[in-house]
């Protein structure tokens, strides 16, 4: 901590409350140690790693490869917002594959496979707003705005390759 005070007294100089800058470094300081203490007990009690130590300290495993010091965390997880839909990103994937590499140039035949899925799959909620005409279905989706539906497809061919290579480690 007298380190911090030092570097921060040559960095600024002039008059400095020492006593108010131990104080304020002393608090966040402490919050942040106990923030990645309680983090590191978070992913030791979900089981996403394994921790042994070394000379050098502790080290964390990877309990999916097996690899040691990778990124052991799963990122997905600790991303805002809801979880993607990957059943709903590896069906429409397969849809999509089925037309080969030039499925852009046939999105009408794409898009009818899509509507032939049983269960059905239900448009996207924001596309049943679209002004001025509201899609009724994926292939009148592809004919009123062919490129919303292109990239939703692309999206959704990349979420499955991430979930398809995420599944084979």
């Amino acid at each position: 901590m007298e380190y911090l005070i030092a570097f921060a007294v040559e960095q600024y100089p002039g008059e400095i409350d020492r006593a108010r800058l131990k104080d304020v470094l002393a608090f966040r300081l402490y919050g942040r140690a106990s923030y990645w203490k309680s983090e590191s007990e978070r992913v030791l009690r979900e089981g996403k790693v394994n921790t042994y130590t070394s000379g050098q300290g502790p080290i964390a495993t990877d309990t999916r490869s097996g690899k040691g010091n990778t990124k052991a965390v799963d990122l997905q997880s600790n991303k805002p917002g809801p979880d993607p839909d990957m059943e709903r990103h590896c069906v429409l994937a397969a849809s999509v594959d089925k037309h080969g590499h030039e499925w852009r140039k046939k999105l009408d035949n794409v898009a009818a496979s899509i509507d032939s899925l049983t269960p059905k799959m239900p448009l996207p909620k924001t596309w049943k707003q679209w002004k001025p005409t509201p899609a009724r279905n994926w292939t009148h989706a592809a004919t009123i705005k062919p490129e919303r539906f292109i990239k939703l497809l692309e999206y959704s061919l990349k979420m499955a390759k991430q979930d398809n290579s995420r599944n084979s480690l």
